[in-house]
C-alpha cells in the first residue's frame, strides 16, 4: 500500500519435542517445548495517509505531507505441551493432552506526526514525534492460555469408528471456551468412506482489536469476546483407481459473536451462515507425473442485513501439476482462480475483480541427507490481484497482493 515505507522483521524460532511410543503398557507420551522472538521495526516511515490528506472536516488537521507512523513492536512466545496416547483399552485409542502457552508483546515505540483528538486525526506541531501513553498504537500486554483435551477412537462395529474429543482452552484475558468434536468413519467398501463430522471452535481477538489506543482505523475493546463457530461436514472418498482418489465434501457452520467494527471500535457486530462444498482430485498419471485439483464453492449470509456476508469468494479453482523429469531433479506448476467475491451490505464500490494465478518451480529431489535447492516465479503472468478491504479501513482499492516475484530457496538437512 506504501511505496516509500519499509519495515525489518526479524525472527528467531526453536522447539524441542521428546516421543517415547512405549513409555509404559500400552502408552506413549510426547513433550514438546517452543519458542519464538519477534521484532518488527520500521526503517522508514510508513504513509497511513498519502500527502494531501485532510481531516478538517472531521475536526482534525490537514497533512500536506502525509500521515506518517513508524510503529515498532517486540514479541515473544513460548509454548509447552503433552500428550499421551492409552491402547489398553479393547477397540479404543484414548488421547489426553494438555499445555500452557504465554504470549506477551514486551515492548512497543512509535514515531508519528498525528494525534487522535476526539476521534480525528490531529497534526503534532513537532512533526514526527515519539509518543507515549494513549497515543502509542499498542501498549506492552501478556496473554497466558492454559489447555487440556481428551480424545476417544471407538471402533464398536467392523468398518466402523466413532471419534469424540473435548477440549477446554482457559485465557487469562477474556476467560475460558469449551469446544466438542465428533466424527463418524465408516469403511463402507474397499474403494470408497464415508464420514459426518461435528465441531466448535473460537478465534481469540488480537491484542489489536484488544488494546489499540492511537489507531486512527479503530481502537481495541478489551471486552470482546472470541469468535465461535459450529461446523457440520459430510465427505465421500472413493477410490476410483489405483491411481485416482477423488473426494467430495459438503458443509455448513454458523459463526456468532464475529469481531468487526462499529464506527471507531472494535465490538462483537453479528452472526453469519454459511454452507458449500467442495470436490478433490489426485491422479497419479504415471510414476513421474501427478496431478492434484480442487473446487470449492461457499455462500455466508449476513444474519443481521440477511444479505451475503462478503469478502470470502463463491467460487475456488486450484490445480496442480508435479512432473520429475529426471533423477533428483522435479518441476511443479501451480493456478489458483478465484472468483464472484461480493461486498458486504451497504458497501456500493465496484464489484470485486477475479483473478487467476500461476506459478512455478524448480527443485531437486534428493534423499534426506545434504543440500537441496530450490527456485520459483510466483505470479508468473503478473496478475494484479487484490484481496478485499473493508470499507471502514479507508483502504478503497482493496489489498494489493504482490506481483511477479522470484524466490531461490537453500536447505541442508542433516
Amino acid at each position: 500500500l506504501d511505496p516509500a515505507g519499509r519495515v525489518r522483521s526479524e525472527r528467531f524460532t526453536g522447539d524441542l519435542s521428546w516421543t517415547d511410543p512405549a513409555f509404559a503398557r500400552d502408552f506413549g507420551l510426547t513433550l514438546q517445548a517452543a519458542y519464538m522472538q519477534l521484532a518488527n521495526r520500521i526503517t522508514t516511515p510508513l504513509r497511513v495517509f498519502p500527502a494531501g490528506a485532510s481531516f478538517v472536516a472531521q475536526g482534525g488537521s490537514a497533512f500536506p505531507s502525509g500521515m506518517i507512523g513508524a510503529p515498532d513492536k517486540w514479541e515473544r512466545q513460548l509454548r509447552l505441551s503433552a500428550a499421551g496416547v492409552y491402547t489398553g483399552f479393547s477397540d479404543h485409542r484414548l488421547r489426553l493432552g494438555f499445555g500452557h502457552d504465554e504470549t506477551e508483546i514486551y515492548k512497543t515505540a512509535e514515531r508519528k506526526n498525528f494525534t487522535l483528538l476526539f476521534g480525528a486525526p490531529t497534526a503534532l506541531a513537532g512533526g514526527l514525534t515519539p509518543v507515549s501513553g494513549a497515543d502509542l498504537f499498542l501498549a506492552p500486554h501478556r496473554r497466558h492460555v492454559d489447555y487440556l483435551y481428551v480424545q476417544d477412537e471407538w471402533s464398536f462395529a467392523r468398518d466402523w469408528t466413532l471419534t469424540g474429543g473435548l477440549r477446554y482452552d482457559r485465557y487469562s484475558d477474556f476467560g475460558g471456551t469449551t469446544n466438542p468434536r465428533l466424527a463418524l468413519v465408516w469403511e463402507a467398501r474397499h474403494d470408497l468412506t464415508a464420514k459426518l463430522m461435528y465441531g466448535t471452535a473460537f478465534r481469540a481477538p488480537s491484542f489489536i482489536e484488544q488494546y489499540a489506543t492511537g489507531n486512527p482505523i479503530a481502537l481495541g475493546n478489551p471486552a470482546l469476546a472470541p469468535e465461535k463457530i459450529q461446523t457440520f461436514e459430510g465427505s465421500f472418498t472413493w477410490q476410483a483407481r489405483h491411481d485416482l482418489q477423488t473426494t467430495l465434501s459438503l458443509f455448513r457452520h454458523r459463526i456468532s459473536d464475529l469481531i468487526g467494527q462499529s464506527g471507531m471500535t472494535y465490538l462483537n457486530t453479528g452472526r453469519q451462515n454459511g454452507s458449500g462444498g467442495e470436490f478433490e482430485l489426485v491422479w497419479d498419471a504415471t510414476t513421474a507425473v501427478r496431478l492434484i485439483g480442487h473446487y470449492a464453492y461457499q455462500k455466508n449470509i449476513d444474519q443481521t442485513t440477511k444479505h451475503d456476508a462478503g469478502f470470502a469468494p463463491h467460487h475456488h479453482l486450484y490445480a496442480r501439476a508435479d512432473w520429475r523429469f529426471a533423477a533428483g531433479w522435479a518441476v511443479s506448476g501451480q493456478l489458483n482462480y478465484v472468483a464472484d467475491r461480493n461486498r458486504p451490505f451497504g458497501d456500493t464500490r465496484p464489484q470485486i475483480p477475479d483473478y487467476t494465478s500461476v506459478d512455478f518451480t524448480l527443485r531437486t529431489d534428493q534423499a534426506k541427507h545434504g543440500w537441496d535447492f530450490s527456485a520459483s516465479i510466483r505470479n508468473a503472468f503478473d496478475a494484479d490481484i487484490r484481496e478485499p478491504s473493508k470499507l471502514s479501513s479507508g483502504i478503497t482499492f482493496d489489498l494489493p497482493m504482490p506481483r511477479r516475484s522470484f524466490w531461490l530457496q537453500a536447505r541442508y538437512s542433516l
